[in-house]
């Protein structure tokens, strides 16, 4: 949206080439003002993206979000909802390193929207940006790449390709964007500001997953079993790999929560119908019966083998 009200064309281009070799027109290459205003507004919208997440951090959990290992926990909690997965690195067995971790994230999330404006900043933030989230799939298997494109507007390209900066203009002097570019930056830039506050998600505005809640020792989950002829046949695990085959984990544990709560509020036409997402593809199950679901309770340790289940299913599965 932010390009779509901007001026555009007239660089990397087909439209620059078809001007300047076809019908001889003139480009300024210098940077001009009337091009680094979407480039700014864009910035702040990076800057909204990472902000939210940062404040409700501290705001629910203080700096014991950092210096009680919370980070650790989040590890465990992602770990678990993979069904096991562990990284190559276990950085949940450095401390220190955690701490450090937990310091930088939340400095980064924060300080981006403040400091992007600055241009010494911008590389600093750009370097940060990009290990921050690799380091984030590499512990966590949680891909945010899509936000690294949108990094090309912290890039100096003038200064890259060695442009001539002389003609700059002076954005204190009248600078002739359009009202529509205002206009859509005003409704971005205040639509993600109070869907961060909200803590929703959704689109165009949304609040990126903020991390922020203190993860206890032990959690809810829900457990699975196939079952044929009265003996489990299938265990948890076996059943929610197969699940995985069709649904990403991540949407997975989505789904579980929102089965706790249905079962938590007695909503058992919701429940069924959140079971029946996981079990359409029924050909996965040609060797069970029932698939026994049931709400559980298990530390958060990884491959910990401690889990305690209500004994009566929440909600029994058929396939006949």
């Amino acid at each position: 949206m932010i390009l779509a009200f901007s001026p555009c064309g007239h660089t990397l281009s087909v439209d620059r080439l078809v001007g300047q070799y076809l019908f001889r027109k003139k480009y300024e290459d210098a940077p001009q003002a009337i091009f680094s205003t979407p480039i700014k507004i864009a910035m702040l919208m990076l800057g909204l993206i990472y902000f939210f997440p940062g404040f409700w951090k501290l705001w629910n959990g203080g700096f014991d979000w950092i210096f009680t290992l919370n980070l650790t926990k989040q590890l465990y909690v992602k770990w678990g909802e993979m069904n096991g997965w562990l990284p190559s690195f276990r950085i949940d067995t450095y401390p220190v390193l955690i701490v450090i971790c937990s310091i930088i994230v939340i400095g980064f999330e924060l300080g981006f929207i403040f400091l992007c404006i600055k241009k010494k900043c911008r590389p600093v933030l750009l370097l940060t940006g990009v290990v921050m989230h690799s380091g984030i799939y590499v512990l966590m298997n949680i891909s945010f790449f899509a936000l690294l494109p949108n990094y090309v507007v912290l890039v100096d390209w003038a200064r890259l390709f060695r442009v001539s900066s002389n003609t700059l203009i002076n954005s204190s002097s009248g600078i002739p964007y359009s009202k529509s570019l205002r206009t859509i930056a005003i409704i971005l830039l205040g639509g993600n500001m109070i869907y961060g506050l909200k803590k929703q998600q959704s689109y165009p505005f949304t609040c990126y997953p903020t991390f922020d809640y203190m993860v206890p020792d032990s959690m809810y989950f829900i457990s699975y079993a196939g079952i044929k002829d009265g003996l489990v046949v299938l265990s948890h695990k076996e059943v929610k790999r197969r699940i995985c085959r069709h649904i990403p984990d991540y949407n997975l544990r989505a789904l579980e929560y929102q089965m706790l709560n249905a079962h938590a509020t007695g909503d058992t036409i919701f429940l069924h119908q959140l079971v029946g997402n996981l079990f359409f593809k029924t050909k996965d199950y040609n060797e069970v019966d029932v698939i026994a679901v049931r709400k559980a309770m298990q530390s958060i340790l990884p491959q910990s083998d401690t889990i305690q289940t209500n004994t009566k299913p929440i909600l029994i599965w058929s396939f006949r």
